[in-house]
């Protein structure tokens, strides 16, 4: 299922054509994938196996930038995660499958294509307060302005993080500052993911 389509070729002749100003089209973030709620009772094997195709389909993009990667001498990847990868809830099995999918996948490209100078590392990112969210939760029924009214059990800091918060983790990782490192996979998020006993006072 998981096959090369025509808009992962697009995306990368995209790609290839840009002039960023870190280091001219080197570098390459992935942003790709899907997110439906399914608890495990739910989820057949048509919605299982899209999860998993779509949420674990940049290698497809990176396979297709190597050439490029290569007549360049290096590069930088960052695909971007999701925390649900270290479990996740209950009704995101599918997702939460897949996003682990994609963590060991960007682990062993980077074993893989080390030696050629090209670097890939990834971000299992919190929860974000993009506009589409924004709009998700108060159609759900959440009040205007929620996203910065957040209980410190959720946010130290009152909300939830934002868009360019995450981009600058991501410009760290594509740029030279973070070199020679490879194969990361760290979390984007105000509180520890792993390990955390939540306070009985938190509310």
């Amino acid at each position: 299922m998981c096959s090369e389509t025509w808009a992962t070729r697009r995306r990368v002749s995209e790609l290839s054509t840009q002039r960023w100003n870190v280091s001219a089209h080197r570098r390459h973030r992935q942003q790709h994938g899907a997110y439906v709620a399914q608890p495990y009772r739910e989820t057949d094997a048509e919605k299982f196996d899209r999860d998993v195709a779509v949420n674990t389909a940049p290698l497809l993009i990176i396979r297709r930038a190597l050439p490029t990667f290569r007549k360049l001498g290096g590069g930088a990847v960052v695909n971007i995660g999701s925390v649900n990868a270290l479990a996740g809830a209950a009704y995101l099995l599918p997702y939460s499958v897949s996003k682990g999918g994609l963590a060991t996948m960007s682990r062993n490209l980077a074993n893989a294509l080390a030696e050629e100078g090209v670097r890939i590392n990834h971000l299992n990112v919190g929860w974000v307060t993009s506009p589409n969210e924004i709009a998700l939760q108060e159609s759900e029924g959440r009040p205007k302005g929620w996203e910065k009214n957040v209980s410190k059990a959720y946010a130290p800091t009152g909300r939830l993080l934002i868009p360019e918060e995450v981009a600058a983790h991501v410009v760290f990782w594509l740029s030279d500052m973070s070199k020679p490192v490879s194969g990361a996979v760290y979390e984007v998020e105000q509180y520890s993911v792993i390990g955390r006993n939540r306070n009985t006072n938190e509310k």
